[in-house]
């Protein structure tokens, strides 16, 4: 899930957030370490990010991050 506070994306016409400042990320065991990983990466470049967390299925603790 992602949520925007970007003026940007409500007159955009992709099927993609472009400036999130939100993202929870709901991890499967089969893709996780790519979420946690090369995916990750990719989101912390974008600047408008402020908070990400992600979720694992079967556990019962899940990753937080502030970006300032």
């Amino acid at each position: 899930m992602a949520v925007t506070c970007d003026e940007g994306d409500l007159s955009s016409n992709e099927d993609f957030i472009l400036y999130p400042c939100l993202i929870i990320e709901i991890l499967s065991p089969s893709t996780a370490s790519f979420d946690r990983g090369g995916k990750f990466a990719n989101y912390q470049t974008a600047t408008s990010l402020q908070e990400y967390q992600d979720l694992g299925k079967d556990t019962i603790y899940s990753v937080f991050s502030v970006f300032a």
